[in-house]
């Protein structure tokens, strides 16, 4: 049985992608529980796995505080309870900073690594910029005043970027869910040159 969360994601797969064969990434993995609720729901997903597993990184939560064989054991766990799916995940022990660069192109992603609000922001564009037409880019703890303040600004930095682009001012909605998840649908005309001019915080 899926977690409230892992269903929530679920559910907007299925609602907005409708087809079988997707490219996935998770940024925040741990202990992996929703890896598994992903890679079991969807047979023909190959899912990114994405997460340094070091103490001292995520921003200052509760969990970057725990010592590094905490996150040892998280990997271990994460690894196990995806075993089954072993040829369609591929781990990277690291930040999405860094694993973006081996990665074209996603359907979907689940931001749930350091919550700071500069990772959020980072993590989103390095998303956005992967992200196929119609794709979707969902995170969790939008209940978070960083994540929801790097979200909300992020999606008014794209709105406004299209509005130039088109000479409409075009909102771009931000949805919540279970379990203070959130998404937002990449526009099907999206112009993947348009991607590459988005703001970072350095």
């Amino acid at each position: 049985m899926p977690s409230i969360r892992a269903q929530q994601l679920i559910d907007w797969i299925v609602q907005h992608l409708g087809k079988p064969d997707l490219m996935g990434v998770e940024i925040g993995v741990n202990p992996g529980a929703t890896s598994r609720d992903l890679l079991k729901r969807f047979p023909k997903l190959h899912l990114l796995m994405v997460d340094p597993w070091k103490s001292g990184y995520g921003g200052g939560d509760r969990m970057s505080k725990q010592p590094q064989e905490w996150h040892d054991q998280a990997r271990n766990e994460a690894l196990k309870a995806t075993e089954f799916a072993s040829d369609r995940r591929s781990v990277f022990e690291t930040t999405w900073a860094e694993a973006a660069m081996f990665v074209e192109s996603i359907d979907f992603s689940f931001i749930d690594g350091n919550h700071s609000y500069e990772a959020v922001r980072l993590d989103s564009t390095l998303v956005w910029e992967r992200l196929v037409p119609g794709g979707l880019m969902m995170g969790h703890d939008y209940n978070r005043p960083s994540v929801k303040r790097a979200v909300m600004e992020f999606a008014e930095s794209l709105a406004e970027q299209r509005s130039n682009e088109t000479g409409k001012v075009e909102g771009i909605a931000v949805l919540t869910g279970e379990h203070a998840t959130w998404m937002i649908i990449k526009p099907q005309d999206t112009d993947p040159k348009s991607d590459r001019s988005l703001w970072r915080k350095e």
